[in-house]
């Protein structure tokens, strides 16, 4: 299984990296790929249809297989409050909120 790690604009790279690398440090099936490219939100509270276009679009763009994840780490809100949710239409994007992680 492939997971491709994305960020969106507003969390912090090094936040970012310190995720992916305790996640490489971790044996198992799981290969992870930190993208370089952030998915840009201007909002700070968005809607899952909102959340889950972009990482449709930011998959299309980026030419990532279908079959691969796309796990999203954001620090926006969402509109219901989930920590992390899977896109409800059964494709294979995450996104998991990261506010509040200091705590």
């Amino acid at each position: 299984m492939i997971v491709n790690l994305v960020r969106s604009n507003n969390l912090k790279k090094s936040d970012f990296i310190e995720v992916y690398n305790i996640l490489l440090s971790q044996d198992g099936p799981i290969s992870f790929i930190k993208c370089k490219k952030p998915i840009l939100f201007n909002e700070e509270k968005l809607s899952w249809d909102t959340i889950f276009d972009e990482c449709i679009r930011y998959r299309s763009e980026n030419d990532l297989p279908v079959d691969d994840y796309i796990v999203l780490l954001m620090p926006e809100e969402n509109e219901e409050n989930w920590f992390s949710v899977p896109n409800p239409n059964g494709s294979k994007e995450i996104f998991i909120h990261t506010g509040d992680w200091e705590h």
